[in-house]
């Protein structure tokens, strides 16, 4: 909810927990070699490159005080 609702802390918050999942399913592809697997692991680096880039504009928007109200 918190990525919805554009709060800052969320993005951060997000990226752990997306990159401590990513962590734990090359685990699983290292015991279970799926395919499958390693084809969601990209789609989330995908979502976390994602996350980080909104991330960088909200801070942008922040600093030059249009985003001032948000917080």
């Amino acid at each position: 909810m918190g990525l919805i609702r554009e709060k800052l802390w969320a993005f951060p918050t997000a990226l752990v927990v997306f990159g401590l999942f990513i962590l734990y399913q090359m685990y699983r592809v290292a015991h279970t070699h799926s395919f499958t697997l390693a084809l969601l692991i990209a789609i989330d680096l995908v979502v976390c490159y994602l996350i980080w880039r909104e991330y960088g504009f909200r801070r942008e928007d922040i600093d030059a005080g249009m985003g001032a109200a948000n917080r």
